[in-house]
């Protein structure tokens, strides 16, 4: 039998040459010129960006801007959504019109999900209070998630909300205070997109950068309380002002790297790379009994990666991003299925933990460790790679291709018991299509 050999690295004396990556950012205004955008609380705002034919790495770009939210009013405070992007949508698509990143709307609930489920916990840990995603040592429920709620040793968690006059997060101010602060979104946050391929790439064609500011009452609200999210909370008055707003692309500078591409490009055959590709859904169920059904086909992509299935509140304000489902407060038992096929033999129960016990490796190195804040981000994934596109600091590998071929038509199904309630239905569809950059142009397919 042949075994391959592995070396220990004490005595691997082996020389290898390395080709490295360098990097460097280069500041893109909107097209319109006006890097200040005002959004009601009714209503977003379209932003615009061109990206240049360079050699550019999406995901070691970034987004940037100050944000103001107004005062509210004596005795009121502003309570703003953490752990989501500020876009209702965002796309990326060439002048001709092939998309490489869709998520037309919806795209606040997208980040909230993406962000707690598929972004790794060292990006939770590096994070600060300029990114979406960031650590709490809050050791109360509003502020910090669940980590100490039933007096139990306290743990890290992702920060859900930021609150006007918060400058010592365990000693909250006063109220009829303006919430002020800056925006610094690393696009790899988008996961499951595009603008997770941590990679140089020549794209050969001028890309179009499209994003809309969410709507304010997406992005925060008023309550009458600095601790309590749920007290007197109505929606926010008051335009929200973005200033300064920036697209920092990164730009390949090693030039014997560009020239790689260029020359690769530049043929008939070009180049082929993997690109996460997703859709999303909001649908509304009411009763005790909730079904979605989903009719997947080569539209979505090549390959059928996952399919998130999410159960919000459909309520407002500190509930427009509430999927606690402690106790069934909203999932009590459920199954899915494809083709009329179940993909478990047996319903999976939220109050007996039979959820978590089958889906907790999927969350091995993400922010949710632990049954606790799984309940509090709560949802399904059915997934069908199995993890093993999954690199050692728990990162998708976007090099990996595979999945259920879309070549022919599934259906998706799952059939819920959920409390007696309306409730939102978030789902999400990954997916993979195959990008050729080639002397022609690009084709993603």
């Amino acid at each position: 039998m042949d075994f391959e050999r592995k070396t220990d690295p004490a005595i691997d004396y082996s020389m290898r040459k390395l080709t490295n990556s360098s990097l460097s950012h280069m500041r893109i205004v909107p097209l319109s010129g006006n890097q200040t955008q005002t959004v009601s609380p009714s209503s977003g705002t379209d932003i615009t960006f061109e990206l240049p034919i360079q050699a550019i790495n999406l995901a070691e770009s970034y987004f940037y801007a100050d944000y103001s939210i107004p005062a509210q009013g004596a005795n009121k405070f502003v309570w703003k959504h953490e752990g989501i992007a500020p876009f209702s949508s965002i796309q990326l698509f060439t002048r001709g019109g092939q998309y490489l990143c869709d998520i037309s709307a919806n795209a606040t609930d997208y980040s909230r999900i993406v962000m707690s489920a598929d972004a790794t916990d060292l990006e939770l840990q590096h994070g600060d209070e300029t990114s979406p995603l960031y650590q709490s040592n809050v050791a109360t429920n509003p502020l910090g998630g669940v980590g100490a709620d039933t007096g139990a040793k306290p743990y890290w968690e992702q920060r859900y909300f930021k609150v006007s006059g918060d400058v010592d997060p365990n000693t909250p101010g006063s109220g009829n205070l303006a919430l002020t602060g800056t925006i610094v979104l690393p696009m790899k946050l988008i996961k499951k997109t595009i603008f997770e391929v941590n990679k140089s790439i020549l794209f050969r064609e001028v890309l179009v950068l499209k994003c809309k500011l969410a709507k304010g009452t997406d992005i925060a609200y008023q309550g009458g309380s600095a601790t309590v999210p749920g007290t007197n909370h109505v929606d926010i008055v008051g335009d929200i002002t973005y200033s300064k707003i920036a697209f920092y692309c990164a730009q390949e500078r090693n030039a014997s790297v560009v020239a790689g591409l260029q020359a690769l490009t530049n043929s008939e055959s070009g180049m082929n790379l993997f690109i996460p590709y997703s859709t999303i859904f909001s649908q509304t169920r009411s009763g005790t009994s909730q079904n979605i059904t989903l009719r997947l086909n080569r539209s979505f992509g090549s390959a059928l990666n996952s399919v998130k299935s999410c159960v919000f509140d459909n309520g407002s304000n500190q509930l427009r991003y509430d999927r606690n489902t402690t106790a069934g407060a909203k999932v009590i038992s459920y199954h899915s299925s494809i083709n009329n096929n179940r993909l478990s033999e047996f319903d999976l129960n939220v109050n007996d933990d039979t959820d978590w016990l089958v889906l907790r490796k999927r969350f091995k190195d993400s922010p949710v460790y632990n049954n606790a804040i799984y309940k509090y981000n709560w949802l399904h994934e059915d997934g069908f790679q199995n993890e093993a596109n999954k690199k050692e600091d728990g990162q998708d590998d976007t090099n990996c291709y595979g999945g259920i071929d879309l070549n022919n038509e599934i259906r998706y199904d799952i059939n819920y018991t959920t409390a007696n309630a309306t409730h939102r239905h978030v789902s999400i569809v990954h997916a993979q299509r195959v990008l050729n950059i080639n002397s022609r142009g690009l084709v993603a397919q």
